[in-house]
């Protein structure tokens, strides 16, 4: 194998844990936190959504680029 196919079979398994863990918190939050009506949850979403496009642009574009 390739060591760029490693990277890039790397690089999905990343991107893989990373959404199923995103989206496991976004599921399972209101459970736990209960139903929590504050100014802190748009912050907390946009925080999380700039956070997130950052780290899979990162992830999908950082070694190709450089």
């Amino acid at each position: 194998m390739k060591p760029i196919a490693k990277n890039a079979l790397l690089n999905a398994l990343v991107s893989t844990l990373y959404v199923t863990a995103v989206g496991s918190f976004l599921f399972y939050a209101p459970k736990v936190l209960g139903s929590v009506n504050t100014a802190l949850v748009p912050i907390v979403m946009l925080l999380l959504f700039v956070f997130s496009a950052a780290f899979m642009g990162v992830v999908l574009f950082g070694r190709p680029v450089l």
